[in-house]
Order: C-alpha cells, then structure tokens, then sequence
C-alpha cells in the first residue's frame, strides 16, 4: 500500500515540476513581449532572462516551502538548485561542447559568486531570518546595479508587439503565473508526502528532486546557447543564476520564515556548494576551454554529493 503511495506522490511532484516549468517558460516570454511593449532596454530585459527568470522556480518553491513551515526544504532547494546548476548542468554543457572561457570576465564573475557563497552560507549557521534577509536582498539589489551597468545585453531578436497582441501576452502572463503558484503548491504538499513515505528528510528532497527540477530552465537556456555558440551566455546563466538564488531566494524565503535546518545536513550542502565553486575557479583561471574531462569531473561531484546526502540525512 505504501508503495503505490509513494509512486502516486512521485508521479504528482513529477507533474509539478513539468507544469512549473513550462509555466515559468511561458511567463518568460510574456514578460519579455510586454517589456517590448513598453519600450524596456533589451539590458534589462536580457539581465531578467539571465538571473532572475531562470530562478523563478526555485524562488517560488522556497517562498512556498518556507511560508508553510518547511525550511529544510527550502534550503535543500536553493544550495541543491545551486550544486545543480555548476555541476550537473556545466557537466553536461562541457560534454556537448567546447566551453571557451574568459579568466578575467569569468574569473571575477566566479570570485563575486564564492564571495556571495560565504556571506550566504556564514548567515545560514546563525538561523537567517527577516534581518539576514533583508541583507541578503541588498546584496542582490548591488549585484544587479553592476551587472547592468557593465555587462551588454543578450542578443534579442526585435519583436514589435500591438497592442491587442499585448492584451493576449497579459491574459498568458496572469494564467502562466497561477500555474506557477498553483504547481510551487503541488509541489511543497507532495515533497512533505514523499520525505514522509519514503523515510527521507525534506532536505534530502528538496536538494536532489526539487532541485533538479527547478533548474530545467538554466538548463534549456544554457542547451540553447551552446546550440548558437554563446559560450558566454551559458556561463553567465549559470553564474548570475547561482547567485540570485543565494541573494535574491535565500533572502525572500529568510523574510518569510526562519531558515531553520539540521547540523549534518547543512554541512553537506554547504560542503558541496563550496566545493563545486572551487573547482571551478580553479578551471576558470588555469585553462581558457572546459573541456569533457572537466565536464566528467563536476558529473561525478554531483553524483558524489546525491550519494552523501543520501547516506548523511538518517544521521
């Protein structure tokens, strides 16, 4: 009986996650026609895309998970999203290409994301709460002030969009958006069953399964870049998305509720998250390709890190 439970509860979450993101998809690209409409920079419709709609998923279900008092699951998502995004995306990125990188572009790109990984990570070890929040948000609010100061935009198409055309991207925006809180909420109730059922905590959960799910759509952007060679693009997905969700979700789900999560797998996640950011600092500033055997190495980190946070959450 438990068993058909079980698969009843994972096909459900399953299902959320597919519905979250092509909802999350959806909003993207409603988001980005009415910009147009609005005569918004392609800057700062290129640096929306980049960091801040990718990690859409992770932000709803960690403001989801933490408002219904589950805060293992939300931290489980947001450090998992991350370890996620550097390690088995990049992976899988250096396997289908080359990735060229740029030591100073990318280097300081990287010591902004380990920098923003210790303040976040230092807040987690003394409970975050609407304060650290707040602090974390600040953070991200300067993040996003250099970013769009320095950095050129994404190479977006010109799209004239009418105004009847506007009314039905508004009408698509609303419907993809109460898809998106709607699936956050399938997903949250179905997670707490799971961890349950099957004898896993919610952090283990929300680091391996939600996780993955909710970097689909770093995945798909960064699969897309590479398919037109922009290597630079599929980088700095993954780098601004590692760090919107350390500032921006971490920050909005300590404003909600107290981030309150168990010792041993806090460190694990911690561990991990530091760990992959090394690695890739150090490949960042010794060669100018990620080749496959890199791409190989941060797979095996990911399966490293699902293996231990198996073994470490019954402790």
């Amino acid at each position: 009986m438990v068993f058909y439970e079980l698969v009843s509860v994972l096909m459900v979450l399953v299902a959320g996650l597919a519905i979250l993101s092509k909802a999350s998809e959806r909003l993207i690209d409603s988001a980005i026609a009415i910009a147009h409409f609005f005569k918004v920079s392609d800057l700062a419709i290129g640096f929306l895309l980049v960091s801040v709609a990718t990690s859409l998923p992770e932000l709803v279900v960690s403001i989801f998970a933490s408002a219904s008092g589950h805060p293992g699951l939300s931290i489980g998502n947001v450090l998992g999203a991350n370890i996620s995004d550097l390690a088995m995306v990049l992976g899988v990125s250096a396997l289908i290409a080359k990735l060229r990188v740029k030591k100073n572009e990318h280097g300081d790109f990287l010591k902004t994301l380990i920098l923003v990984s210790v303040l976040s990570i230092g807040l987690l070890f003394i409970v975050p709460s609407f304060f650290e929040g707040l602090f974390l948000l600040a953070i991200f609010a300067v993040f996003c002030y250099f970013v769009l100061k320095t950095e050129s935009s994404l190479d977006l198409e010109e799209n004239k969009v009418t105004r009847l055309e506007l009314v039905g991207e508004l009408i698509l925006f609303f419907v993809s958006l109460t898809l998106v809180l709607l699936s956050a909420d399938w997903i949250i109730n179905s997670s707490v069953n799971l961890a349950f059922l099957g004898g896993f905590s919610e952090a283990f959960v929300g680091a391996t399964i939600v996780s993955l799910g909710t970097t689909v759509p770093e995945l798909a952007v960064s699969l897309k870049a590479l398919k037109t060679k922009k290597t630079d693009l599929a980088l700095g997905n993954l780098f601004g998305s590692a760090i919107t969700n350390l500032t921006l979700v971490l920050g909005s789900a300590a404003i909600v509720s107290q981030i309150i999560v168990s010792f041993n797998t806090l460190v694990v996640l911690v561990f991990f998250a530091l760990l992959v950011n090394v690695s890739l600092y150090y490949f960042v500033s010794t060669r100018s390709v990620i080749h496959k055997k890199e791409g190989l190495l941060l797979l095996g980190l990911y399966a490293l890190f699902i293996i231990t946070s198996f073994l470490v959450q019954g402790i």
